[in-house]
């Protein structure tokens, strides 16, 4: 990055530390200052003695060091040694440990245990060049009305454990977590000493280190109440304090001397949104950025959720009043202003003119008070503004965002985005730094992203997202090990101890922190990241894990890079101020540096410290001292003819300003202004080092310049056009250089650095004695003229050509990884091309590199090359080529796809097949009869269009790009396309797979398929061809799907597409997101086969078909959906949105309701208006937030066709409609009334459920609602229902398992349907009341002779039609039935014609009773206390054996019996057998067991007198009879 104007820098002291090494012995390091950039090394001291002379770098690695060693050092300025610094002792444990005093409440006692200690604000206070810390200390009972004694504390120490004042809040500065009841420190009044600035209310308490103290407001305010969180309501102020002693500056008003009003009123606490009390006006943000690029300014900021207001303030040093610099505020809902805060925000000069921004979040705030650029993204919780680019000019910003994440990393002048990831959810955290050495740049991600190259502007799949850096440790970046590498801090649990880690990946690394303390929850902050002692790298400053004291680490290990102290960095100090505001993020310097892209060098500090200012209108004269020329306008300086200063720095600043006012909605431009130094006079001499910093123009006399020092241009324009044979000219990245025959010594050009002659629109030459290096991506730009082939000339003895081959750089660098040369067209009168012909653009000795690795820009309908004559001539040759026609790729001579150059194809039905080069507007078509099917894109190509028509598999790749032209893809094969192609003829798929893995869109002009395009006609599938996607990618264009098979989508990560779908069908597989943002209202059928569909807007399509995949609605829909038979689906809703969808198909579809959650409650505000009448398949309802369960119908289109399967925690509610489904299945819940506001309406719904289908529910229903089976089939239940609405069967069978309860209401059962099942006496039936219409059947099963249902006590009523069906089993007494029943009744009423219908099994006929004494009995009810028959019952009895009969005279006591008649019983006996009666037969008689107990012989007709002679116990036998004959029968009969 560049450097610019200069500023007022710390007056800060060496920083000597010294710690025990990570090797052996001692590690020290010390500071570069600023001031100390050129020409300073540095001898250090242990004990007095010289251990190292004139080191570069700023640590060292002490092996003879121990616990007693004392250490110095001193400065060599250009050979001279200065003053020794002070003599320091190592800190044991590689730590500085400072001890904090107790709190001592208002009522005299210690307090202490009450308090934590929190973020830390640093600052060099008393002017001893040494830090000191403001450190807070929250309370935990400060929220508590009904305390008045301990709250929060603001503590300053210095280094040893000295508290120079604290500051006692008072009550009334509640701020909730946040903690935002900040001080910051800074010295704006730039004498040595930094001042303290922070917003306070009434009832506070300076205290002084005398002991005294001083009362802030009135000391009666008390603004709390039960269940405060922040404080809403009250005076506030603006404190500016004396860092030193505490002591307020007499700011005020004479009522109020030592502070102001607060100027950033909060209004009325409504004014700042919804939500919690006091939370969103309490979003306060404090700053010192340089507005005029000279001094320091206070920014005051208010608002992150929705209005803001900001002002700027500046510090008279002599009397330190405070004036407005200006004031801006968005109050303007809808406004892209409004509402863009974040919960941090960051100073920075962005734009590289000298004057500091406010990076607020999704905008920037310019210098001049006025809106620089904005994205309108709104709100979200995390920012990282940094040069995290080195290949792109000015500085960019990696955000995550809530309002509408996820993420987007952007130019942080104009809010370009450069990279967006969308998604649904608040992305809460991000972290972007230069993390790792594999990829160019810096590598960023948020919680929803994999890692993103900041310079190729896409996903890096290998570092595979958690494996690089978890989510959870997406924290603070910080510098620790001794490469240039950040590493990252977090803690291994919730506010556990500190930990600094370094990736695996980057070479990996773990430093533990066992004695410290994070803070702010699962934040886990460190009280303060910040280089405050020792050399470059950064300090971590933490709280003791008992919050007895602040501990300071700094690394122990050695490191070779010499780096100024990042404190003199101008935005890495000012994020030392903004550092503790809200959520804590880390701090990032100016410039970028690393080791894989060669920056390895830090840029000149903006200091004055050292320098010697010559004023506009002033002269530059030989002196020993570092002069510089820096106002912030135009100026002019002259050079004393033969001066010969020490060094001579030009900051000639640019001035980028925003435009947009106050309260505006409008985004205007910023505007570019550009400062020129005219510098006239004479020549510099001697040893002189010239620097050029800032964006401006610095405009150098044409003489001849003999100074021997370098030349280096860090940034802006150099204009020169004498001679400089004596030192060599660097143009750093994005520097130019004009020169009209300017002769030079040497040039290097870096990356986007622009080499000039002659200027705009005019014929120049450089002249170079030595080598110009064309590093890659570097520009020279040269005007070509038709008329006498004119054109600017660059004479060099050795030209260096830098060209990146590695894989990584092809792949993730930069948009030039070759020098460019850029050709000014000027054509002939008359003309609209350059006439072809040989342009002479210079001489060249040697080459270092090759020509070809030149990228030639600018040259419109010709062919151009650069050669080296044999007169060392610089050649571009613009040649003339045919003109265009059809062509036939045939990868005969190599795989390379040039402009006019390879001939690697043929004229379209040439049967020669005749060699052929490619022409702008060919059409080319690739197909089978290639031998070459992989082609090299080696440069920029316009095509009228390129078809491919193959089965072959073709890929595209290379550095260069289709700029103009169509595509077509035909045939079965697979294209794959790389690249950063721009062409917009559009992209007509017919057949095959296109392959790719980027796509344009509003936020990248270029992608494998070309620009964007805005006619859905210019971008069709068709055929079933199947665009695949190997990444995440955003499509900025429309798409239209063509014929019945339409075109396939699969894409295995995230597919945006940002315009419309339209057309027949689209089918989407793979496992990736598709997430459409405009409606698809135009599009017929979409076809989810697999992964996710998410709707952003309007609907994904008319009709969606679900196989397999899932559907996330972000808005109300009305289209159809459906699942076919055998497939699956599932659907997410929308929270606060209705959905009034038709759903068919047979298949299963599981469908997710939308809540929102806050803070101990759960609301619903979903509205299920679905049409299911024409679903046949299974309906699985599901709750987004699992622990609420609730799915909220808002209908009455149901139906008997589909089943619905509620699982286990969900409950599906209804809004007191009456509802119809087929088969009721799952364990969850059904009943309550869908409520989608605060509004205390209720109605009870009536739910039907059955078909012809059997089936089972085992969950509940619940509320006041009423419930009817239907259908023929059988429903059985096994939950316990809690509803008090009626239960009717209507149709069908209602069975109850042992723990089924039909909820507690009455229960109707219905002429023709049935109540069956068993219930247990400890869960009784809880209905209120029973009426029986149709029929109910005691038992587990149709054929059960056991089981019982139990009434608990309630009236049953039987109707004229019911039935009373019980399996009959002999019961041993009247108070153990053995069969069947009903029990446990208030009142039984049987109505006339009530039915006894019991029935008995064939095994159970057998047992009937044979003895006319004993009648079997058999219990229909027991355990009623009052029946009440209305007229005469009907039996329905079955068929006994023909000597039993029923009797049913005790019916009303619920008992039937059946007796036996022993005549009839003999005459069965004897008609049983067809043995003679007067046939001898031998009888054996056996028990139950079978066993034999008798024998006798008799003839047939006495067996029965012979038996009943025998001496038998009571019980049942067995005869088993033979006759003579050899005929044989059994016999049953019963022995009393």
């Amino acid at each position: 990055m560049a450097v610019f104007a200069q500023r007022y820098a710390d007056k800060i002291d060496r920083g000597l530390v010294a710690v025990p090494s990570s090797t052996s012995g001692n590690f020290v390091s010390w500071r570069v200052l600023g001031e100390e950039y050129y020409d300073v090394t540095y001898n250090l001291y242990c004990n007095g003695a010289q251990i190292a002379k004139n080191l570069t770098a700023s640590s060292y690695n002490h092996a003879a060091g121990n616990a007693n060693s004392k250490y110095q050092v001193a400065a060599v300025v250009r050979g001279v040694e200065q003053a020794k610094s002070a003599e320091i002792r190592r800190w044991e444990n590689a730590m500085l440990t400072i001890p904090v005093q107790p709190i001592i409440g208002r009522d005299g006692t210690d307090v202490t245990d009450k308090y934590t200690l929190n973020d830390i604000s640093l600052g060099d206070l008393d002017g001893d060049g040494v830090v000191e810390f403001i450190v807070k200390r929250p309370c935990s009972v400060a929220s508590d009305p009904s305390q008045k004694n301990a709250f929060h504390v603001l503590d300053c120490y210095d280094c040893q454990g000295r508290r120079l004042w604290w500051i006692d809040l008072g009550p009334n500065m509640l701020s909730g977590a946040d903690e935002q009841w900040d001080c910051v420190c800074y010295d704006w009044d730039m004498d040595g000493k930094s001042e303290v600035l922070l917003r306070i209310q009434d009832n506070a308490y300076i205290h002084y280190a005398d002991g005294t103290s001083e009362l802030i407001g009135s000391a009666s305010v008390d603004t709390r109440w039960n269940g405060v969180e922040y404080t809403s309501s009250g005076n506030e102020y603006l404190l500016y304090l004396e860092g030193a002693t505490g002591k307020p500056y007499r700011i005020g008003p004479s009522e109020h001397p030592n502070y102001i009003d607060y100027p950033l009123t909060r209004g009325q606490d409504a004014d700042w949104g919804s939500g919690i009390v006091g939370h969103r006006s309490t979003k306060h943000y404090f700053g010192a950025p340089y507005l005029n690029g000279r001094t320091p300014s206070i920014f005051l900021g208010r608002g992150a959720y929705t209005k803001h207001t900001f002002a700027a303030y500046d510090v008279d040093p002599a009397t330190h009043q405070l004036t407005r610099r200006w004031y801006w505020e968005n109050t303007q809902g809808g406004s892209p202003w409004f509402g863009q805060g974040y919960h941090n925000f960051s100073v920075g000069d962005v734009d590289w003119d000298g004057r500091d921004e406010i990076v607020f979040g999704s905008m920037v705030i310019d210098d001049n008070g006025k809106g620089l650029s904005t994205t309108g993204l709104g709100h979200g919780d995390a920012q990282h503004c940094a040069d995290l680019d080195p290949y792109r000019k000015y500085a960019e910003l990696f955000a995550c965002n809530e309002n509408q994440p996820a993420m987007n990393y952007r130019n942080a002048v104009t809010s370009d985005i450069y990279y967006r990831y969308k998604a649904t959810g608040d992305d809460g955290r991000a972290l972007c730094a230069n993390f790792t050495n594999t990829y160019p740049g810096s590598v960023g991600r948020s919680v929803s992203t994999g890692w993103i190259s900041t310079v190729a502007d896409k996903e890096l799949p290998a570092l595979g997202g958690d494996a690089f850096i978890g989510w959870g440790d997406l924290n603070q970046r910080i510098y620790w090990d001794g490469d240039l590498l950040d590493e990252y801090f977090d803690s291994p649990g919730t506010e556990g101890y500190g930990a600094i880690y370094k990736p695996a990946e980057a070479g990996g690394g773990r430093w533990n922190f066992p004695d410290s303390k994070c803070s702010n929850w699962s934040k886990n902050n460190p009280g303060a990241i910040a280089d405050i002692f020792g050399d470059w790298r950064e300090e971590l400053v933490m709280r003791k894990g008992d919050n007895t004291a602040i501990l300071v680490y700094t690394t122990p290990i050695p490191t070779r890079y010499r780096i100024p102290t990042l404190w003199h960095d101008h935005q890495y100090r000012n994020a030392m101020v903004w550092q503790s505001m809200g959520y804590n993020q880390p701090p990032h310097k100016s410039y970028f540096l690393g080791e894989l892209e060669g920056i390895t060098v830090a840029p000149p500090p903006l200091t004055m410290t050292g320098r010697t200012e010559v004023p506009n209108g002033g002269t530059i004269s030989t002196t020993d001292s570092h002069l510089i020329v820096c106002e912030m306008n135009d100026t002019k300086v002259n050079i004393q003819d033969g001066a010969s200063p020490y060094m001579v720095t030009f900051n000639v600043p640019s001035w980028v300003q925003g435009n947009a006012v106050s309260n505006t909605a409008a985004k205007p431009a910023p505007t570019y202004a550009y400062a020129t130094c005219e510098v006239g006079g004479g020549a510099l001499t001697g040893g002189t080092r010239l620097v050029k910093q800032g964006d401006g123009i610095l405009s150098l006399p044409k003489v001849d310049m003999t100074y021997t020092g370098a030349t280096d241009v860090w940034a802006g324009t150099l204009k020169f056009d004498g001679t400089l044979k004596h030192s060599h000219l660097w143009l750093n990245r994005f520097a130019e250089l004009i020169s009209d025959g300017g002769e030079f010594k040497s040039l290097t050009a870096h990356y986007g650095s622009v080499v000039r002659p002659g200027g705009d629109n005019s014929v120049g030459t450089i002249t170079v004695d030595s080598t110009y290096h064309m590093g890659f991506g570097s520009r020279l730009i040269i005007d070509l003229y038709s008329d006498g082939q004119k054109a600017d000339q660059v004479r060099v003895k050795t030209l260096g050509i830098e060209k990146k081959t590695a894989a990584v750089w092809l792949e993730y660098g930069p948009q030039y990884i070759q020098p460019v040369l850029q050709v000014v067209e000027h054509f002939a009168a008359g003309a609209s091309t350059l006439q072809p012909g040989d342009y002479i653009i210079g001489k060249v000795d040697s080459l270092a590199g090759s020509l070809a690795s030149i990228k030639i820009e600018g040259i419109t309908q010709h062919k151009a090359g650069l050669s080296v004559d044999a007169n060392k001539n610089l050649v571009l040759t613009i040649g003339s080529v045919r003109g265009a026609s059809d062509i036939v790729w045939t990868g005969a001579t190599s795989s390379i796809w040039d402009f006019a150059n390879t001939a690697n194809f043929m004229l379209a039905g040439d049967a020669t097949q005749t060699p052929e080069i490619f022409v702008t507007g060919d059409i080319v078509t690739f197909g089978d009869q290639a031998a070459n099917t992989a082609v090299n894109i080696s440069e920029d190509l316009s095509p009228d269009t390129l078809i491919v028509h193959s089965s072959k598999a073709y890929t595209f790749s290379g550095n260069g790009a289709i700029v103009a032209g169509s595509l077509v893809k035909q045939g079965s094969g697979t294209l794959t396309l790389s690249g950063d192609h721009s062409y917009t003829g559009g992209n007509y798929l017919k057949g095959g797979v296109v392959k790719v893995s980027a796509l344009s869109n509003e936020n990248k002009a270029t992608g494998n398929l070309g620009g964007v395009t805005s006619q859905a006609s210019k971008f069709t599938m068709e055929g079933g061809a199947t665009l695949q996607t190997t990444a995440a990618v955003t499509n900025g264009s429309p798409i239209r799907f063509v014929g019945e098979e339409g075109g396939i989508i699969s894409n295995a990560a995230d597919f945006n597409q940002n315009k419309a779908f339209s057309g027949t069908q689209l089918t989407k597989t793979g496992g990736g997101w598709l997430k459409t943002y405009v409606t698809g209202a135009s599009l017929a059928k979409m076809v989810i086969a697999a992964g996710t569909v998410q709707n952003m807007n309007g609907i994904a399509a008319k009709t969606i078909e679900f196989q397999g995949g899932s559907l996330v609605d972000n808005v109300g829909t009305n289209n159809t959906l459906t699942v076919p038979e055998k497939k699956k689906g599932t659907w997410t809703t929308a929270n606060r949105a209705d959905f009034s969808n038709k759903i068919t198909g047979e298949g299963e579809l599981t469908v997710y309701c939308a809540a929102e959650k806050g803070n101990g409650w759960v609301a619903t505000r979903t509205k299920l208006k679905l049409d299911l009448s024409a679903f046949a398949g299974t309906l699985i309802p599901r709750a987004s937030i699992a622990e609420d369960g609730r799915f909220t119908l808002d209908t009455s289109s149901g139906s008997q066709r589909f089943e619905m399967n509620i699982p286990e925690g969900v409950t599906v509610q209804n809004t007191g409609k009456t509802f119809k489904m087929g088969e009721l299945t799952g364990k969850g819940a059904l009943g309550g009334y869908s409520s989608f506001s605060n509004d205390g309406k209720s109605a009870t719904n009536t739910w039907q459920a059955g078909n012809d289908e059997n089936f089972t529910f085992d969950g509940k229903l619940v509320g006041a609602d009423a419930f009817t089976k239907i259908g023929e089939g059988k429903m059985t239940i096994s939950g316990v229902w809690e509803n008090t609405g009626a239960v009717r069967v209507n149709e069908g069978e209602l069975q109850l398992k042992s723990s089924g309860l039909p909820g507690k209401g009455s229960l109707t059962v219905a002429a023709g349907a049935t109540l069956s099942g068993t219930s247990k006496s400890s869960t009784p039936l809880t209905n209120s009341s029973f009426t029986i219409n149709g029929t109910i059947r005691p038992g587990a099963t149709a054929a059960a002779v056991t089981g019982y249902l139990n009434f608990n006590g309630k009236n049953v009523t039987f109707g004229a039609k019911s039935r009373i069906v019980v399996g009959l089993r002999k019961s041993a007494s009247a108070s153990a039935p053995n069969n069947s029943y009903l029990t446990n009744i208030g009142t039984l009423s049987l109505a006339a014609g009530t039915t006894i219908a019991p029935f008995i099994s064939e095994a159970n006929l057998a047992n009937l009773t044979i003895d006319e004494a004993v009648a079997d009995s058999f219990f229909i009810w027991t355990d009623v206390k009052t029946v009440k028959v209305a007229g005469d019952l009907n039996f329905d009895l079955p068929e006994l054996p023909s000597y039993n009969y029923w009797d049913t005279s005790r019916i009303a006591e619920g008992i039937l019996y059946v007796r036996c008649d022993a005549e009839k019983y003999q005459e069965y006996l004897t008609g049983i057998s067809d043995i003679d009666a007067d046939e001898m037969v031998e009888v054996d008689v056996c028990d139950v067991r079978g066993i034999r107990v008798s024998e006798f012989t008799c003839p047939m007709r006495q067996v029965s007198s012979a038996y009943a002679q025998l001496s038998l116990k009571r019980g049942v036998y067995l005869l088993n009879v033979k006759s003579v004959s050899g005929r044989k029968t059994a016999i049953k009969l019963m022995k009393k």
